[in-house]
């Protein structure tokens, strides 16, 4: 990653990159987290955005929403279709690395164990000391509804009969038997992502199945662009439609690369094989792709011009 990319890659937890992306926004002025408020209407003018939450009122010249998936912010702006049903779930948990024995697992290293209709990844975090593992399967249980449930980590271990034995250790290691269950959505992006003074960005605006793995960065990606144009604009409203331009493309192609994915990676015979010859010529394409990537600019870095940087 370094000698190619210019910059080292790192695997990190959702709860420790949340707390250093807050602790950033804490230390500048003019930035408040607001925690347990429920936002219940939303109130657009000519020069402001207006919210209401928990009987208190907020007003500011824009409004980002970038509250998820289940944006309330979308619902709220455009009548859009319901969502499709789940094709598919993930079983996510966290595995102390001191309960998977040596060698099982190799090196723990960042691996992705694929098989017929399911694929395993898995991946040390927290200095090493947790393993965070995601099983993607065919969804099971219709009645399962978007958001966390448990389930006994003995289905799993059914469900993933006859895998590689290092892949059954590991999830064998799971403490407390249960494991978290996630119904897994796509949502495309709206036809315009803003609507007056208020824009969409991340899975507000675009909701990716997990086969790319690159929910967060695309996030991150989206909040680095938007703010380039707003610095750009006296205006909210050319800087958004700046932001959709540069953006729109790679998101779609976000999207893409997921769906191909989820068929390549979940692929049976003769397709698997195919797969496998090609994977490592096909890994470094999106590889390329994906982290070749400038998202202030909204460009691609010519590789032989990137700069190592320490990190």
């Amino acid at each position: 990653m370094r000698e190619r990319y210019g910059y080292p890659y790192y695997s990190v937890s959702r709860r420790d990159l949340v707390r250093l992306i807050s602790s950033a926004a804490k230390a500048r002025p003019g930035i408040a987290i607001e925690v347990g408020v429920d936002v219940s209407a939303l109130e657009t003018t000519p020069s402001s955005v207006k919210i209401c939450a928990n009987g208190r009122q907020f007003i500011g010249r824009w409004l980002v929403g970038a509250d998820g998936s289940n944006s309330w912010v979308r619902k709220s702006l455009f009548a859009d279709k319901p969502s499709p049903a789940p094709r598919f779930e993930a079983w996510r948990t966290l595995v102390p690395s001191d309960r998977v024995l040596a060698g099982d697992c190799e090196d723990l290293c960042t691996q992705l164990w694929l098989g017929p209709h399911a694929h395993v990844v898995h991946y040390s975090i927290a200095g090493g000391s947790s393993i965070n593992v995601v099983a993607v399967l065919k969804r099971s249980s219709p009645q399962l509804e978007q958001g966390n449930r448990t389930r006994e980590r003995t289905e799993l271990l059914e469900r993933l009969s006859g895998w590689h034995k290092s892949v059954r250790q590991l999830l064998a290691s799971i403490p407390d038997h249960e494991v978290e269950v996630w119904p897994l959505i796509h949502r495309h992006p709206p036809r315009c992502w803003n609507q007056g003074r208020t824009i969409l960005i991340g899975d507000a605006c675009s909701t990716i199945l997990p086969f790319f793995a690159q929910g967060a960065a695309k996030a991150i990606e989206d909040a680095a662009s938007l703010a380039r144009c707003v610095e750009q604009s006296d205006h909210p409203e050319p800087a958004f439609r700046k932001f959709q331009s540069m953006r729109a493309s790679r998101v779609r192609q976000f999207g893409r690369q997921a769906r191909l994915l989820a068929i390549a990676y979940h692929a049976g015979p003769p397709v698997a094989w195919f797969r496998d010859l090609g994977s490592a010529c096909m890994a470094r394409r999106v590889a390329d792709w994906t982290f070749a990537h400038d998202a202030p600019s909204g460009q691609s870095v010519p590789l032989d011009q990137t700069e190592t940087q320490t990190g």
